[in-house]
């Protein structure tokens, strides 16, 4: 069940694996992502705008060749 744009609260993320693309990124339109400890967040290609991010001991993956690539192919906006 898709949950839309419409969540507006805090998606607090521990012990886990997350993929930031698509239906997940949509998701969190309005929403904080908060990346706790033991949590890997892989940032897929392209634009992931989404209403916030806080770190709290997480880890955050972008997809890109190093050293070869001096910019990963994905990124995060916030409002």
């Amino acid at each position: 069940h898709a949950t839309g744009t419409e969540f507006a609260g805090v998606a607090q993320l521990k012990d886990s694996t997350f993929t930031l693309e698509r239906d997940n990124t949509a998701a969190l339109t309005h929403a904080m992502l908060q990346s706790d400890s033991e949590n890997t967040t892989s940032v897929k290609v392209g634009e992931q705008s989404i209403g916030g991010l806080a770190m709290n001991g997480g880890t955050l993956i972008f997809d890109t060749d190093i050293p070869a690539a001096t910019l990963a192919e994905g990124y995060i906006s916030v409002d």
